[in-house]
């Protein structure tokens, strides 16, 4: 299966709880370990005595995404040292929104051609499936500690639904876990696995699932990112495998784990897949020095046994320039012996394109296909009649493209729209999921407050 684009970076989340700006202040710089939610509990403390509720957090947060989203990019829970970040929506003063943001990061198909969408619903992990006739059957909320957010999602053959992110599982921690919570089909959780639907795994400072794929043996591999110490230097590519019973596989890497360093500095895993040998392919973007705006495409190979594969690229690791300063991985899919890569790209630092780059069976990276259809890409796939789709956005607007024959197909509406992930159903349409965004500019602190929806649109051919 690929993988959505939302990438996650690990670095956002070890968090400085009391490091935000004051409020008035027109600009904040992003320190190590910050992230929107962070910064805007430390905000809005900074106007009284009184704490805020969740709910007022996570509508500044909102705000502040909003305000924002030019530089923090296309998932809000990606932010990194160094980045500025205007404050001047509507604090202080007023009281803060309740808007509700919902949205769909990832997507499977079950055997009943059900759409199953997992992704962030406020502060929780959020589960929505859809009818083949695009009505909801099923929508559950699974709160987990002060945070959480579902990033992708896979089903069992039993019809399991099992849904990766990661959570701060404590209450009032600065610590945050890779998180897999497994569903049964009527949407309740499953106590077969870790003891009760839920397993966390904390391997750094801070640690995230990213992406997720089912072995045809059942166990759970799980690709994310892990921060070492917290400082936003150290951040490592994460394999995770998993038993049946939510347990990790101590035949995988070390007790079930594996972690990837690139350069000594920022490597960030976006994609997951298993190639028909039973390898794994992991996608996304290796951060040269360290410098989160000089940034390569990376793609990696394991053995099952969870070691890098010498025969791809030499050692494993393959990176690739696609022809920016900064060009970022955000989903892989697999072709064959080849594996896609899609990604985003900026020439001259001012003007996005999207990218896709071959992977062959030795790791050789052939030229990039380059689209300006979109200024975002999420997911990539080869549709039934072989034809390459890449999905996104572009500007505000949700976008589903073929490069090759020049086709754009519609997108999902409302004010800001997103597609984050594609995949095939069991009659081979295109099935496109995201989120689409309404109440842009509400007066809300003057401010912004986003009402968010996931939303899935398939497409016959």
């Amino acid at each position: 299966m690929m993988r959505r684009a939302a990438v996650v970076v690990l670095v956002a989340a070890f968090v400085v709880l009391g490091s935000a700006a004051p409020a008035g202040a027109a600009e904040h710089v992003v320190q190590p370990g910050e992230w929107l939610w962070s910064i805007a509990r430390a905000e809005l403390r900074s106007l009284g005595a009184t704490e805020p509720t969740h709910q007022q957090v996570g509508a500044r947060a909102s705000e502040l995404y909003a305000l924002n989203r030019d530089v923090i990019g296309p998932d809000p829970d990606l932010l990194l040292p160094g980045m500025r970040l205007r404050l001047d929506g509507g604090l202080p003063g007023g009281p803060p929104g309740t808007g509700t943001y919902a949205d769909a990061q990832g997507v499977a198909v079950d055997a009943q051609n059900r759409a199953v969408t997992v992704g962030q619903h406020s502060r929780s992990f959020g589960l929505v499936r859809f009818l083949p006739d695009g009505r909801r059957d099923l929508s559950v909320v699974t709160p987990i500690g002060d945070f959480a957010a579902a990033k992708d999602v896979a089903v069992q053959a039993d019809g399991r639904i099992v849904s990766v992110g990661h959570s701060n599982g404590i209450p009032g921690s600065v610590r945050a876990e890779a998180t897999l919570v497994r569903y049964l089909p009527d949407g309740t959780l499953d106590g077969s696995f870790g003891g009760d639907g839920i397993v966390t795994t904390s391997v750094g400072a801070y640690d995230a699932a990213l992406a997720v794929v089912v072995q045809p043996d059942g166990r759970i591999v799980v690709a994310g990112s892990t921060a070492g110490d917290g400082s936003g230097t150290d951040v490592d590519v994460l394999l995770l495998r998993y038993l049946a019973d939510g347990s990790l596989d101590p035949s995988f890497g070390t007790g079930g784990v594996v972690r990837t360093d690139v350069d000594g500095s920022i490597d960030i895993a976006a994609g997951l897949a298993v190639l028909p040998d039973g390898k794994l392919v992991v996608g996304g973007t290796a951060y040269r020095n360290g410098d989160v705006a000089d940034g390569d495409l990376l793609m990696a190979r394991y053995l099952p046994s969870g070691a890098l594969d010498p025969a791809f690229g030499g050692d494993g690791v393959v990176t690739a320039d696609a022809g920016s300063p900064f060009d970022e991985g955000t989903a892989v899919h697999v072709d064959g012996p080849d594996v896609l890569l899609v990604g985003d790209s900026t020439p001259g630092g001012t003007d996005p394109q999207v990218v896709v780059v071959r992977f062959d069976e030795a790791g050789g990276a052939g030229p990039p296909l380059v689209t300006r259809e979109l200024t975002e890409g999420h997911a990539v796939l080869i549709d039934a009649q072989r034809r390459l789709v890449i999905g996104g956005r572009f500007g505000g607007e949700a976008r589903v493209v073929r490069p090759y024959d020049g086709a754009r197909l519609g997108g999902f509406g409302g004010e800001r729209s997103t597609v984050f992930d594609l995949t095939l159903d069991q009659t081979g349409t295109l099935v496109a999921a995201g989120c689409t965004c309404d109440g842009a500019n509400t007066a809300i602190r003057g401010g912004f407050e986003l009402q968010s929806d996931p939303v899935v649109r398939r497409y016959p051919s």
